[in-house]
């Protein structure tokens, strides 16, 4: 639920959040929207007893807002922040 909650200062808000487990691994969606732009998100995120996989696909038109890496960067930093 923390890793969905929003990012602390950003005028993003993240809605109808929809999880499921399949063993070790959490599919999920969502959308996230700011002011009137709104996009679904979906993705997984793979558990094991060494590795915790992110794996998001962004819409294309997302991606010419917000560069991947700074996502990649903040969402890892968000994990492993949980995980301390």
């Amino acid at each position: 639920d923390q890793i969905f909650g929003g990012m602390p200062g950003s005028p993003v808000q993240i809605v109808d959040q929809q999880k499921t487990w399949n063993g070790s691994t959490m599919n999920f969606s969502f959308v996230g929207k700011m002011g009137i732009f709104s996009a679904p998100i979906t993705g997984f995120v793979e558990c094991t007893s060494k590795d915790v996989t992110v794996n998001v696909e962004l819409p294309p038109m997302l991606k010419q807002f917000i560069p991947e890496e700074k996502l990649q960067q903040q969402v890892a930093g968000r994990v492993k922040g949980l995980l301390t």
